[in-house]
């Protein structure tokens, strides 16, 4: 169950990325598009250096994949609260 634990709190790592994220489009708001385009190339790069990090110190993969799974999933959902309450500060 730890390694579902150790997948989850890949978390940790979208909502920083997303909070960048936010940042940016707040100080450079004619390049919206852009950044958030970019936005999913950095999760993505983060998922998998931290996947390929992590993977040796579990004992099933299937578990921390799930975890990260769900990170993914719960991150979606911390996006789109994070980026209606930016589009309310525009």
């Amino acid at each position: 169950m730890e390694d579902f634990g150790l997948g989850f709190a890949s978390f940790f790592l979208l909502v920083q990325i997303t909070n960048l994220v936010v940042v940016l489009c707040l100080r450079f708001q004619d390049m919206i598009l852009g950044i958030a385009g970019g936005m999913v190339g950095f999760d993505m790069f983060g998922m998998v250096v931290y996947g390929w990090a992590l993977k040796p110190f579990t004992e099933d993969v299937k578990l921390f994949i799930g975890g990260m799974g769900l990170a993914i999933f719960c991150s979606l959902i911390y996006k789109i609260k994070a980026f209606l309450k930016m589009q309310e500060k525009l």
